[in-house]
């Protein structure tokens, strides 16, 4: 996903920015994940049966969504409004990190390329409608 948001004025025009987000990351279940993927069976703590499987220690930790560096290129409006139905399809657009709803996305913070801090994802889709 190469997050961007639209701002639109009165008239109708509207304008498409790039934007960063960054959120929150659960560690444990972004193991769980990994341990899924691999078909690994584990009890009790998936961040302790990576550590030993693999030798990585995961921590919760920011996740950096980053936009696409090309104009040319689109990207997923993070303060459009889904409806019933799209979010289906919104979804595979997301990635398997986002989908595995190991990122709080909906807390994250938007910044556009110059530094300017637009607020939370949820804040963001909660104006556009």
């Amino acid at each position: 996903m190469h997050p961007v948001v639209v701002f639109k004025d009165p008239l109708g025009c509207r304008i498409t920015r790039q934007a960063w987000v960054r959120a929150k990351s659960d560690g444990n279940k972004l193991a769980e994940g990994v341990l899924k993927r691999e078909d690994a069976k584990f009890e009790g703590n998936a961040s302790e049966e990576v550590r030993k499987k693999f030798g990585v220690s995961v921590a919760d930790a920011d996740c950096i969504i980053m936009p696409s560096f090309n104009d040319y290129l689109g990207g997923q409006p993070i303060n459009k409004s889904y409806q019933e139905g799209w979010t289906e399809l919104y979804k595979e657009y997301m990635g398997p990190v986002l989908r595995s709803g190991a990122v709080d996305f909906e807390n994250g913070e938007a910044y556009l390329f110059d530094g300017t801090f637009l607020g939370k994802v949820q804040d963001l889709r909660r104006l556009a409608q």
